[in-house]
């Protein structure tokens, strides 16, 4: 995970963040408070092992060392919490999103029993995000326009075993091997980057 700026509060561009990460692909992250001061984020981040925001609504999907994710529901209580009192231990960068697309390769979309209200998760047709994975590791990234359940069925389609959505609309961006597949239409709070293996 990048937070703009190297701070959570901070804006950015999507592009800035995957080159100062020597990103090869950046995709955006999770919602944040994109009309007003200061713009923080409302899901889960962890970067390095740490937990640098918390949230508590939807899914969150984290990133082992060895590349391998996990997807599930968490809600930390502080910051300086060791992500082993949440069965979180190992898990080196991560963000909370949602709502949960598929679970073990079947569409699982349950968005109001996330504890999402707004109607553009609930029932809108917009620009999307989402972050899955294959049952062999591989990871998905994927930028579209669909609804919640149109979403999932893209995922599924493509192979994916878990998935789960991010943040959308003007948020929504991917970044690949220096330029925009992508662009979104604002500067972003954060973003879920990858690099090469060392």
């Amino acid at each position: 995970m990048v937070v703009a700026g190297g701070t959570v509060g901070n804006r950015e561009e999507l592009a800035s963040m995957a080159k100062r990460s020597e990103a090869v692909v950046a995709i955006n992250g999770t919602f944040f408070n994109a009309y007003s001061n200061p713009p923080l984020p409302y899901g889960n981040i962890i970067k390095n092992g740490r937990i640098v925001h918390r949230g508590s609504v939807g899914t969150t999907c984290g990133f082992y060392v060895d590349g391998t994710a996990k997807f599930g529901h968490v809600e930390f209580r502080r910051l300086n919490d060791d992500l082993g009192d949440y069965g979180w231990e190992g898990i080196r960068t991560a963000v909370g999103a949602g709502p949960r697309l598929l679970t073990d390769g079947k569409i699982s979309v349950d968005p109001a029993g996330e504890g999402f209200t707004s109607k553009k998760i609930l029932n809108m047709c917009m620009a999307r995000s989402a972050v899955g994975v294959k049952a062999d590791g591989t990871v998905i990234l994927v930028t579209t326009v669909a609804s919640i359940e149109n979403l999932a069925q893209v995922m599924k389609n493509l192979g994916a075993h878990n998935a789960m959505n991010l943040d959308g609309g003007a948020s929504s961006g991917l970044w690949y091997k220096g330029k925009y597949i992508t662009p979104p239409g604002r500067l972003l709070s954060n973003s879920l980057v990858f690099t090469s293996m060392p």
